[in-house]
């Protein structure tokens, strides 16, 4: 499995919250935020058929917007 290094900048009190949620869970930082960032991906793929829907529905392409309703029933 590759691995890729990522820098990133936290507000002051953003980066006080993970410190604090990494020495109440005795978790390291960086696992902290790679699960939040695992959740939130699985998130939003999840939410992506219906974010694509009320693109669809709001540019008035229905046709599309019923292929998608389709799939949320699934």
């Amino acid at each position: 499995m590759n691995k890729r290094r990522y820098t990133l900048t936290l507000s002051q009190e953003l980066y006080e919250r993970l410190e604090a949620t990494a020495k109440f869970s005795k978790k390291k930082k960086a696992t902290i935020l790679r699960n939040a960032l695992e959740n939130y991906l699985d998130e939003m793929e999840d939410f992506a058929p219906a974010i694509e829907a009320l693109e669809d529905l709001k540019d008035g392409d229905s046709q599309k917007l019923d292929n998608i309703i389709k799939k949320l029933k699934c």
